[in-house]
């Protein structure tokens, strides 16, 4: 009879076939042992034994033709057996569990599973598509995921088609991030700081801490609620604050920073009397700043009762003033603006 076979739990066999025989079929048998102690009758009468004919198999089974030539005693051919080897189970996954994006590390562990383990496989959106994983073990460490993530193993037994596990799941919960800007607009020395931090992931928990700073005389301080201070530019360079935050959201926390450009605010140090001029001359004035780099001069000056109009500019107003009255003028004003 033709080869032996293997074939998974519940499948229907080839079909086999007798070779180089005398006399003539007169049936098949079947047995669940090789001395054939308990045979059971199969009624077919050709050389040809059809899979259909013997149907799905649950256990392993040894099978033989007998046969009769002429007026001699029938006699049994060899036997095939046709091993039945257990279907493919994917087992289950222990591990699912819930973490926080970014560094995360979660080991998952196949059990109760029949077969070879022949990759494990992982899914971003919920199950509709699969990507391979190169693991052939039982366990699996899923580390540093971004996003909620399906994870599956495949399992198959010998001849047997492949088995999926069940799913496990591992939700990953956003890390809060500041919404509102990292960077605000700078302010003047002296002149409120306020602050309207806002997250992407909503209820997430605020708080912060402002260190000393050199050069700022404003003491340091911390808070859970919005920033509203004024700062204190004790030098003539820009400084930058730095609010350290940390946020905490469906118990994830994440850190990030704040930072505030306080400028000290430019004043004149020659301001006051300028010095006196003849009518049609020119008045020039250069101005300076307790800023030595940076700071940008503009005047105005008012229109008078002298013939001088209304004027204004940037820098030194280098112009020609005017008295066509026949006094003095006690005064023309600049104002500066920083």
């Amino acid at each position: 009879v033709s080869s032996d076979q293997t074939i998974c739990y519940n499948s229907i066999p080839d079909d086999l076939s007798l070779t180089e025989q005398t006399g003539e079929v007169i049936r098949w048998e079947q047995a669940t042992d090789a001395a054939f102690t308990s045979p059971v009758t199969i009624n077919e009468t050709t050389t040809t034994l059809a899979g259909a004919t013997v149907g799905m198999l649950t256990e392993t089974t040894y099978f033989r033709a007998v046969l009769q030539s002429g007026i001699c005693s029938e006699v049994p051919s060899d036997f095939t057996v046709i091993t039945v080897i257990p279907a493919s189970i994917g087992g289950l996954i222990d591990g699912g569990t819930t973490v926080c994006e970014g560094t995360n590390s979660t080991d998952l562990t196949l059990s109760d599973y029949t077969g070879d383990i022949l990759r494990w496989q992982y899914s971003e959106n919920g199950g509709t598509d699969w990507s391979d994983i190169e693991n052939t073990s039982s366990v699996y460490t899923a580390s540093n995921l971004e996003s909620t993530t399906h994870f599956r193993a495949v399992v198959k037994n010998g001849v047997c088609d492949e088995s999926f596990s069940d799913e496990a799941i591992i939700n990953v919960n956003p890390l809060p991030r500041l919404a509102s800007s990292l960077t605000p607009p700078g302010i003047c020395s002296n002149t409120g700081f306020y602050y309207e931090h806002t997250s992407n992931v909503a209820e997430t928990e605020f708080y912060w801490i402002r260190e000393d700073v050199a050069g700022i005389s404003t003491p340091g301080n911390e808070g859970s609620g919005y920033p509203d201070e004024v700062l204190v530019n004790t030098t003539s360079e820009p400084i930058e604050v730095i609010y350290k935050y940390e946020l905490t959201a469906n118990g994830c926390t994440n850190y990030e920073e704040v930072r505030v450009i306080v400028t000290q605010s430019p004043y004149l140090t020659n301001e006051g009397f300028a010095g006196s001029i003849c009518g049609g001359t020119v008045f020039s004035f250069t101005p300076q700043s307790n800023i030595t780099s940076g700071t940008v001069y503009n005047w105005t000056r008012p229109a008078d009762t002298y013939g001088n109009p209304e004027n204004s500019g940037t820098g030194n107003p280098n112009e020609v003033l005017v008295n066509n009255s026949e006094d003095n003028i006690t005064a023309v004003s600049y104002t500066h603006l920083r």
